[in-house]
């Protein structure tokens, strides 16, 4: 349950901090990518679109590999059809 919640608040805090930030630089990016703009502003968002998706994709591996064991170790006390086992008990 920790874990569960923990996560939740992790993500709810970046979503909360981060969010905001980078709607303002997608926006500003895809309204450079409009024909009418010049190479370089096409370049720009360009280079923002890819550092934006560079960042998330860099967060999400880190966040997986850092949890991958915990969240794996988490479902096998989670079987379906498994009975439960007493400390101290026979059986």
């Amino acid at each position: 349950m920790v874990l569960v919640l923990g996560t939740v608040l992790c993500l709810a805090a970046a979503f909360a901090v981060t969010l905001p930030a980078d709607l303002g630089l997608l926006t500003g990016a895809l309204r450079s990518l409009y024909p009418e703009r010049t190479a370089g502003s096409l370049c720009d968002g360009i280079v923002v679109l890819a550092v934006l998706e560079f960042g998330h994709t860099l967060w999400a591996v880190t966040w997986w590999r850092r949890r991958r064991a915990r969240l794996r170790g988490a479902e096998a006390g989670f079987r379906f059809g498994a009975t439960a086992r007493v400390p101290g008990s026979r059986g």
